[in-house]
């Protein structure tokens, strides 16, 4: 999937060089949206709440032209993951799509684009909480402090109450700092629970145009959050290849299940850290005069996404002693690339 399979043209929240940054906020509803500025039929750049009200602060009487968002700009051919990718960073979840030549065809919306996620796991995000008798003042500097831009709030037995948004408590600019934020709380919040399908909670969120729902226990109890943020992270992550795997035991050895969790302590780490794409691991037996076993042999090799081959080896007079040398060396090895 391409910017081109998801351009949007109509419904384009737009706004003149000489408007007023007040015209173009009163346009969004959330803190990525973006409102872009044409002159001419020529893309001047974006309005954004992210940029002029929390980056820096513009008066609302500013002309929108003093205080533009240059926003990265797609190509028709841009694939999905990459547009993911660059809503992320900008902090915005709307982006313009141009041609080679600067012509501005239409934007691609955060809507259409996570229409094409159809799997993902849901990690729960720890929740900052709060009860709703906290003053503007500290709710801004719990937001800052914990790097989160909600704020979950909660009864005295913990059961979910609201929600208090950046965004909303961004309306709340002109009061005094000690003013309760119980006027800018949301209430009937949109939850969801921990056996519900991601994708079928996403397209809540996409239908309903929130940025995010709650994950509740059988008590109502906030445990967790998922927001578009995450699901956008989701799609731009590149789809990670299983590794190809070959093991080769000697015939009838007696301790194949412990030989594999041993290993699979460090093939789970090795997985998570490094792109591995081959791996091969043999176990070789010595025998003595007698055709008893007298040591082991093991023979560790891997093949990374950066086409280089380590090799690692290991013996002892018992498996495991030969199988720990083998993956501490690889190990090494591994971390030096």
């Amino acid at each position: 999937m391409i910017a081109a399979d998801l351009l949007k043209t109509d419904g384009v929240l737009t706004a003149k060089p000489d408007d007023s940054l007040a015209s173009a906020l009163a346009q969004m509803h959330s803190s990525h949206d973006a409102v872009f500025v044409t002159e001419k039929n020529q893309l001047l750049g974006a309005i954004s709440p992210y940029h002029v009200l929390y980056r820096s602060h513009f008066p609302a009487a500013t002309k929108v032209k003093n205080c533009l968002f240059l926003a990265p700009k797609l190509k028709p051919d841009t694939k999905a993951e990459t547009i993911a990718r660059l809503m992320l960073e900008a902090k915005v979840y709307f982006l313009p799509v141009v041609t080679d030549k600067g012509k501005w065809l239409g934007v691609v919306s955060y809507r259409r684009l996570l229409r094409q996620l159809t799997g993902f796991k849901v990690k729960p995000k720890p929740l900052v909480k709060i009860k709703d008798n906290i003053t503007i003042s500290q709710a801004r500097n719990l937001m800052k402090s914990s790097g989160v831009s909600r704020l979950i709030v909660v009864t005295g037995n913990d059961r979910l109450s609201g929600i208090l948004t950046r965004y909303d408590l961004s309306k709340s600019l002109g009061l005094p700092p000690s003013a309760p934020v119980k006027t800018y709380i949301k209430h009937g919040v949109a939850t969801f629970r921990q056996t519900d399908n991601p994708v079928t909670v996403l397209n809540q969120m996409l239908d309903k145009r929130i940025g995010s729902m709650i994950m509740i226990n059988q008590n109502y109890q906030p445990i967790g959050l998922l927001s578009v943020r995450d699901c956008l992270a989701a799609l731009a992550k590149p789809p990670v290849a299983l590794p190809t795997f070959n093991l080769k035991l000697p015939p009838g050895f007696p301790y194949t299940d412990r030989f594999l969790k041993l290993f699979n302590r460090y093939w789970k780490e090795w997985r998570r850290r490094f792109p591995l794409l081959k791996f091969d691991l043999k176990l070789n037996t010595h025998k003595n005069a007698v055709n008893a076993i007298s040591g082991y042999k093991v023979l560790l090799q891997a093949k990374s996404a950066h086409q280089k081959e380590v090799v690692a080896k290991g013996s002892g007079r018992s498996w495991k002693i030969a199988l720990r040398k083998s993956l501490a060396r690889l190990t090494r090895q591994l971390k030096k690339q």
